[in-house]
């Protein structure tokens, strides 16, 4: 049997073998693919394969797209039944097996596009029957092939075939097709086809066509295939098509003629007169829906031949990616009033519309839905599309404007609140950075959308009757408004810590919080919102602590009210650096983690019982006595020290002569001996005068303060006392408090010397009677002389004698009165120093740079400052006077700011004292009379600022006599009349001038002409160019043409406006024009004055800018010359009526010759190729902060041809540019450019490759949006920045860089998504990294030329030394503002590297390193950070902690031992042991029914030196039967004795219990010798207790010698008071008393025996 079992189990393993075998074979090598998730889909896409890999047979969906899959064999896809998705396009893919998806039973979606399949095999579907969706598109078949590949397709609903290749369609390719969801057709090149072919296809749900050449040369073919799928209820969407003439558009008229309903253009160019034709074609057709995406129109928008055609029908029109070929010549579109009034929906999205102009807007009479996001719309063109809040659009429900350059949210509200049924506004991915305090919103709106902006606050701007409201990524801190009806808030993106408090929305039930910096939240926090039901607040950096990890958990796997809808490997721990990263549903943390006080309090426990096993050993070495003495003696000594530092003297106060320490046994010779002759003066005058001087003694019953602890009196008496007196005695030796102050004063010897100490011996007592461990006081018996007191009265003298002389010294008081003295004085001084303050407020607000910035505090009167102080900003409180002492004493003040106080007093002197003062400035106050004695002081001063006070003149004397130094003056206001020659006398040369003098009367000539050299003028003369043209022109007259000016506040509407420019314009070389109102007038006659005149620069600047009143018919001065002009320069210019504003091509006579161009932020959308043609000289252009796109600048840059040849410095930033590819490719051909800024604009990602000029040096790419960096980086750069970029989607992210630039000298990749950064980069010298999310420092070894790196704003949570240390020339670091872990380390390195310690000196302020974690320290800066030992020291912490506790426990210990609770301990744990195993005997013998076995009648303890008398006399006598008496003949009796009774091998306390219990009573043998045995006194203890159990009579006591119950020990209290209470045996001596004594003996063992019978 056993051999057929074994036989069996071979052929089994052998055919398993074989099996194997065959599968292995099966695989034949091929690849294996398991990237699957847990639905089962598989992506193995772009994985390089060139079979058909192994995958679990159990996916569900397979992607192999984009692979190098050429064939598909027979076995490749075998056993994936449950197969429902298959993607195989961008393969190559050329040949398939006609079974390859024979097995494929279930299979719903085949994609087989974009592949090389030649011909297509019916067999391949066979057996697909539930095939819902295929893809055939983009192969290189030219038929679909014979019979129809579709005959068993029966489920088939989405069908999409054709390309490029595709000649034919026959009817009876398409059978076995009826009905189709999606029908999608490529036949771009068909030459054939038969009428009907799709016409059965019914119902078809949508068509996409693309019929590009049938549309161009076959208008019949294309018009047969439109009318086989036109159905009124199938959307039709036409791809790829030109309409270029009238026949072009003939093929659609079927389809019109049919009434289609939807008609969608994709990917298609039209002209003019073909777009009139298709109105014309579409007139009369009920078309509700037709849109056109990327499409280009060739034309003009000369359309209004078809405004005679009916479109009422159509209900939205839907426009995307529009493109206008010549925009120079394209009309408004006022024209298309015909389609533009009936449409209910309109969305006109990315067509760099910038503005939609308000008649326009008023034709949309029924429009309620308007889409017109990612345009170029901004504030002003915003309101002439809403026609500046007039009531128009009345019916609309929904705006878009998302996407565009918006900056005024305030503007917004203005214009929408007059839509009164507006319920949408989607206002997001603008320029908002700040939010109104107030608005007025429609009562009808729910939803607002102001996500992706740059908003850092809100306000109660917000509508209450939103219910949606989404802020996402944008830079808020905190939300804190009341929104009643709000059910979805969106925050996510943002820098919230904390969830908003609940109670601000009651009937919230959606919070979204991903991307935030929430630390943590509770149970108790969701509970506060009544209705939430969805939270989502994953990818946060949280801190995983014990109770919010387990909150999360159970959050997590149990649920609750809340519902936690993001994945749970969001939620990640950021903090402690050892959990980071790790999923919070992950965590595990340890007892000691979340338990630490339980910790440390067991860990002390258990120290303290360490203690109290070592205390016993401790107590034998003295330890206990040593640890007191020690302390005693480092108390005494800091005492000592602390009284020397407080007195004058080495000699503390001393307040006795001697301390006497004494016996109270010896008090009768102390007080009867020593104290009347040392304390009292000898009546008798025996003595000599300097001897009977009495002598101050300290005794404790005398001078011992009642109430003090009295170790406290002992070290006050000794260190108060010159000298310590001992009276040694027997009596002192035994005496507990005199062997106290004895210890107390061996350690007094060290501090104050030997002689410190005098002994007197009342009796004969050598050294060996004092305790060896006082070693210093024997050592002193041994080495000096001590006193003995004289029995014999004639040698006392001689004694006494002795003593004084070693007591007596001086005291010294005057030293303790100077000291006193000085403490008066300074006291004293102190008072007046503070009487001195008379109530002036302080200010305590300074920097390490001696900065003090007092502003916007309230002050009322300048507040006290540091004398020190060298800056001090007291700008905009309230201080309305200046006194003479409020500035007294800042002699080193160097800055003094006091604008916008409202000051109208100063007090003639109240700068005499600023000696140093270099800059003064008393601006925008009350001062109506300057004073010249204000400034007589003030020697070097070089900046005074006197603007907008309401003074008429400058006063005189002059004011500027003194101020020899004066560089920079500005004066005037709105109520300065006149000028006088006189007043600015003193002033001989200034850098820089401004006067306000808009309403100046009155002007010396000559009154700025003695003013030389100067500078730079600003002149604010808006009065005088209006009325008084004379006086404004004497101004200008003054000033020299190597001076600057800059002319502000001027409106020029008129040709006389612009006289004063008309006799000193020739000498002007650099004027400027701030916030000036221009008109055409006044520019053409100001461009003729300047006609040859050699004006280098022209700049029109200012809040304001430059506002073009007129419409920029400027053509009649195109003949002035304006070679000279090197630079113009225009920022913020608006043009009032922009809609007719001419062309900028007239332009070119100003542009020609500049040098340097910059159009700034003016809403430029286009600067012609014409004109850039023309600046043929230009080096430097400026032109962001506008509204270019890719398609304008490639107009303005001639399309890359040839042009700008000069141009060095490329400026295009904060535009909306998106195609960096173009951008390359555009300034490929400025040969000489060097630097180019493209920052801040829409570029979402990079190509591969680009090319550049090769003499670049700067790129600036800082602030876009970029996802991922390419080697499309120009090798050539120096200098380049890429920067923040806006995330439209929280999954793109810049995760690494690989590619290698060897020429970087400053790279910045600031504010985009970094979370590593692998360069290498050799000559790098400055890396800046900020607002990314770095965890950590970039390693140093790629950098070994860096100098500075910049990282603020990442969520790096610690950098070391090391990592410093790691980039070799290191010299700056900036890394504030991060997610810091405060750990102990970090602190410590990071205090010493901001005082500067380190070779890196940290170059950001102190305050932006601030601790993100722990809890407790966030929010505090770094260098105030003090961690205590506990958290720094844990290890130290815990040990000292458990040493501190074995302190403990010894010292308790040692009061334990005092008090006996170690025997009482340890007789509880054997008594509770002896009768647990004793009960458990008794319960054994009462189950089996026998009696208690009690085998001894007594147990005898003794000791062994009594071994012979209970050997000799005891035994023989006890357990021999005595015939003494015959009548009551004693029966023996049986002993326990543990040298003959006790088992071998058992543990000696057994073996004692045992005896004890097994016995009637225990005998005690008690001598002298009993008492020292530790084994007789265990017996003793273990009996003490025993006698609870068993009665008192247990114990019988045998004395051998005379014993009293004191010498027995207190702890055993029972048996001592036994002792009192009963009678004990005493052995007799006398040998006739012996057998008394047996017959007690026997009469009281035998009481137990007498008893049972």
């Amino acid at each position: 049997m056993r051999r057929l079992t074994a036989c069996s189990l071979t052929v089994l393993l052998l055919s398993v073998s074989l099996i194997r075998g065959q599968m292995v074979n099966r695989d034949d090598g091929r690849p294996s693919c398991s990237r699957c998730d847990l639905h089962l889909s598989c992506n193995c896409s772009h994985s390089g394969f060139t079979r058909i890999p192994m995958v679990t047979e159990q996916a569900l969906t397979l992607d192999l797209s984009f692979n190098n899959i050429t064939m598909v064999t027979q076995d490749d896809l075998m056993g994936h039944s449950r197969l429902r998705v298959l993607e195989l396009h961008g393969n190559g893919l050329a040949e398939l097996h006609p079974s390859a998806f024979d097995s494929l039973w279930s299979l719903e979606e085949l994609d087989l596009s974009d592949n090389q399949l030649t011909v297509l095999n019916p067999s391949w579907f066979n057996k697909l029957e539930v095939l819902q969706h295929l893809n055939l598109l983009n192969n290189p078949y030219s038929h679909l092939g014979s019979p129809s590949i579709f005959l068993g397709l029966v489920r088939l609903r989405r069908l999409m075939f054709g390309g490029p290749d595709l000649k034919e369609l026959r009817k009876a390719d398409l059978l076995g097709v009826t009905e189709l969801d999606d029908l999608t057709v490529h036949a771009n090149n068909l030459a054939s086809y038969d009428s009907g072919t799709l016409g059965d296809i019914w119902p078809l749900g949508h068509v996409t066509l693309s019929l590009h050449g049938p549309f161009l040369t076959n208008v019949a073919l294309a018009a047969a295939v439109l009318a086989d799928v036109s159905y009124p209820e199938t959307p039709i969407t036409l791809e790829d098509l030109h309409l270029m003439g009238n026949q072009s558009v003939q093929p659609i008229r079927e389809s019109a003629k049919r009434r289609i309903r939807s008609l969608s253009f994709r990917n298609f160019s039209v002209s003019d007169d073909s777009f009139v034709d298709l109105l014309v074609v579409l007139d009369g057709v009920p078309l509700s829906y037709i849109s056109a995406e990327d499409i280009t129109l060739t034309g003009e928008g000369r359309w209004e031949k078809a405004s005679w055609t009916d479109h009422k029908s159509i209900d939205e029109f839907f426009l995307r990616n529009a493109v206008v070929v010549d925009i120079f010549k394209f009309t408004s579109f006022l024209q298309l009033s015909f389609l533009l009034r009936y449409p209910r929906k309109v969305s006109v999205i990315n067509t760099g519309v910038f503005v939609m102009p308000c008649a326009t807007s008023k034709l949309l009479v029924n429009l309620q839905y308007l889409d017109m996001s990612n345009n170029l719309l901004t504030d002003l063109t915003m309101a002439e599309s809403l026609c500046h809040g007039e009531k128009t659009l009345k019916e609309l429900r929904v705006l878009n404007i998302s996407g565009n350059p918006l900056k005024s949210l305030s503007m917004i509200n203005q214009l929408v609140t007059k839509l009164p049924r507006l319920t949408h506004l989607d206002i997001s991915r603008t320029l908002y950075n700040s939010m109104p305090s107030g608005c007025s919103w429609p009562s009808t709106l729910k939803y607002l959308n102001i996500s992706r902006a740059k908003l850092t606050t809100t306000t109660s701007c917000l509508p209450t009757s939103l219910e949606v409201l989404d802020l996402s990524y944008n830079d808020l801190k905190g939300f804190s408004l009341f929104l009643p009806l709000l059910r979805e808030l969106y925050l996510s993106g943002n820098k919230f810590q904390e969830l908003p408090a609940g109670q601000l929305f009651p009937n919230l039930q959606t919070l979204t919080m991903q991307f935030n910096t929430l630390n943590m939240f509770s149970l108790p926090e969701l509970q506060s919102y009544r209705r939430l039901e969805n939270l989502q607040a994953g990818y946060n950096k949280f801190i995983c602590t014990c109770d919010f990890v387990n909150f999360l958990q159970s959050q997590l796997k149990e649920g609750g009210n809340v519902t936690l809808i993001d994945r749970e490997d969001s939620y990640a721990c950021d903090s402690p650096l050892e959990l980071q990263g790790e999923a919070v549903s992950q965590v595990h943390l340890s007892v000691i983690v979340c338990h630490w006080v339980l910790f440390v309090s067991v860990s002390c426990g258990v120290a303290l019982f360490a203690g109290v096993l070592l205390c016993v050993l401790l107590w034998q070495l003295h330890a206990f006595w040593y640890l007191k003495m020690i302390w005693a003696w480092l108390k005494a000594k800091r005492s000592s020290q602390k009284q020397r530092k407080d007195t004058a003297d080495s000699e503390a106060l001393l307040s006795y002569d001697a301390f006497v320490s004494y016996s109270e046994r010896d008090a009768g010779w102390v007080e009867n001996f020593l104290v009347p002759e040392l304390e009292e003066p000898c009546a008798d005058g025996s003595r000599s005068p300097s001897s009977s001087q009495p002598l101050s003694l300290c005794l404790h019953k005398r001078d011992f303060l009642a109430g003090q602890p009295i170790m406290d009196n002992i070290m006050s008496a000794i260190e108060q006392s010159r000298h310590t007196i001992f009276i040694l005695s027997e009596n002192f030796v035994q005496s507990d408090w005199c062997r106290y102050e004895l210890d107390f004063s061996h350690f007094w010897l060290f501090d104050v010397g030997e002689d410190a100490a005098i002994l007197i011996l009342l009796e004969p007592l050598s050294k060996d009677d004092v305790p060896k461990r006082f070693c210093k006081l024997r050592k002193l018996m041994s080495s000096t002389t001590y006193l003995e007191w004289p029995q014999e009265e004639e040698r006392r003298p001689e004694f006494w004698k002795s003593l004084r002389n070693a007591l007596r010294g001086d005291n010294d008081w005057m030293k303790l009165l100077t000291v006193l003295t000085i403490a008066l004085f300074l006291s004293l001084i102190r008072g007046q120093m503070v009487n001195r303050d008379d109530g002036r407020p302080s200010c305590s607000r300074c920097d390490l740079h001696l900065s003090c910035n007092c502003s916007h505090s309230g002050f009322t009167r300048v507040p006290m400052v540091t004398e020190q102080a060298l800056t001090l900003d007291l700008s905009f409180n309230n201080i309305t006077m200046v006194t003479q002492d409020d500035l007294m004493g800042h002699s080193r003040l160097r800055v003094l700011d006091l604008h916008g106080n409202g000051l109208a007093e100063l007090h003639p002197s109240a700068f005499d004292s600023l000696w140093s003062l270099e800059e003064l400035d008393l601006s925008d106050n009350q001062l109506t009379v300057l004073n010249p004695s204000w400034f007589n002081k003030l020697e070097v001063l070089q900046h005074l600022n006197l603007l907008n006070n309401p003074y008429s003149f400058l006063g005189s004397p002059p004011l500027f006599l003194g101020l020899v130094r004066l560089r920079r003056l500005m004066f005037g206001g709105p109520d300065l009349k006149e000028l006088r020659r006189e007043d600015l006398s003193g002033v001989t040369h200034l850098e820089e001038l401004t006067v306000y003098a808009n309403n100046l009367a009155r002007y010396d000539s000559g009154t700025f002409g003695d003013i030389w050299p100067l500078g730079h003028v600003t002149l604010s003369l808006h009065g005088p160019f209006l009325t008084n043209p004379a006086l404004a022109a004497g101004v200008l007259d003054d000033v020299y043409p190597e001076t600057w000016i800059t002319l502000a506040d001027l409106h020029l509407t008129h040709s006389m406006s612009v006289q004063p420019f008309k006799d000193s314009i020739n000498m002007i070389r650099n004027l400027s024009l701030r916030n000036v109102l221009l008109s055409d007038e006044a520019t053409v006659f100001l461009l003729a004055l300047i006609d040859g005149v050699p004006l280098r620069s022209l700049s029109v600047v200012g809040l304001s800018g430059l506002s073009l009143t007129g419409e920029g018919r400027l053509i009649t001065a195109n003949h002035t010359d304006r070679r000279s002009m090197d630079e113009f320069f225009a920022s913020d210019v608006t043009i009032l009526d922009i809609l007719k504003f001419a062309m900028t091509t007239n332009l070119q006579f100003l542009l020609q010759y500049q040098k340097k161009l910059s159009i700034i932020n003016s809403k430029l959308f286009l600067l012609s190729c014409y004109i850039t043609e023309m600046m043929v000289s230009t080096q430097y252009l400026d032109v962001s902060d506008n509204l270019l796109t890719d398609l304008t600048l490639s107009y303005m840059l001639c399309d890359s041809r040839e042009t700008l040849q000069e141009l060095r410095v490329l400026n295009i930033s904060r535009n909306p540019l998106k195609s960096l590819s173009t951008m390359s490719r555009l300034v490929t051909k400025l040969t000489k450019l060097t630097q180019l800024d493209v920052s801040r604009t829409s570029y979402s990602s990079m190509p591969p490759s680009c090319s550049w000029p090769s003499t670049l040096r700067y790129l600036n790419i800082s602030q876009a949006k970029l996802t991922t960096i390419t080697p499309c980086l120009p090798k050539s750069l120096e200098v380049e920045r890429l920067g923040q970029r806006q995330v439209n989607h929280p999954n793109e992210k810049i995760h690494s860089i690989y590619f290698i630039l060897t020429s970087l000298k400053v790279l910045d990749l600031s504010y985009n998504d970094l979370k590593e950064f692998v360069l290498a980069l050799p000559i790098l010298r400055e890396l800046h990294l900020s607002g990314n999310k770095f965890l950590r420092l970039p390693a140093g070894g790629q950098y070994p030329n860096l100098q500075t790196i910049t990282i603020q704003s990442n969520t790096l949570n610690t950098f070391s030394l090391s990592n410093l240390q790691s980039h070799r020339r290191l010299k700056n670091l900036e890394a504030g503002q991060n997610k810091f872990v405060c750990s102990c380390e970090f602190v410590t390195f990071l205090r010493s590297q901001l005082v500067g310690t380190g070779d890196v000196k940290i170059t950001d302020r102190e305050q932006s390193y601030v601790c993100d974690s722990p809890l407790y320290l966030q929010g505090v800066a770094v260098n105030q950070v003090n961690l205590s030992i506990t958290q720094c020291q844990s290890v130290l912490f815990v040990s000292v902690s458990c040493g501190v506790a074995l302190f403990l426990g010894i010292v308790v210990s040692v009061l334990l031992w005092r008090c006996h609770a170690f025997w009482f301990l340890k007789m509880t744990w054997a008594w509770l042991k002896a009768k647990r195993g004793s009960q458990r005997r008794w319960r054994q013998r009462n189950m089996e029914g026998s009696e208690p076995l009690l085998s001894f009648d007594t147990f005898v303890s003794y000791s062994e030196q009594d071994a012979s008398w209970v050997e000799d006399f005891l035994v023989p006598e006890m357990e021999t039967p005595s015939d003494s008496d015959s009548e009551n003949p004693a029966s023996p009796l049986t002993l326990c004795l543990h040298k003959r009774d006790f088992l071998p091998g058992h543990w000696i306390i057994d073996n004692i219990m045992s005896a004890i219990e097994r016995s009637h009573r225990t005998v005690f043998v008690l001598s002298e010798n009993f008492v020292q045995s530790d084994w007789c006194r265990y017996e003793l203890d273990f009996s003490h207790f025993w006698l609870f159990e068993a009665g008192g009579d247990a114990a019988i006591l045998i004395l051998l010698e005379p014993l009293s119950k004191d010498d027995v020990p207190k702890c055993f209290c029972k048996l001592r008071k036994l002792m009192s209470s009963i009678t004990y045996l005493e052995w007799p001596q006398e040998e006739e008393k012996r057998p008394e004594f047996w017959r007690s003996l026997r009469n009281d063992l035998r009481k137990d025996k007498e008893q049972e019978n």
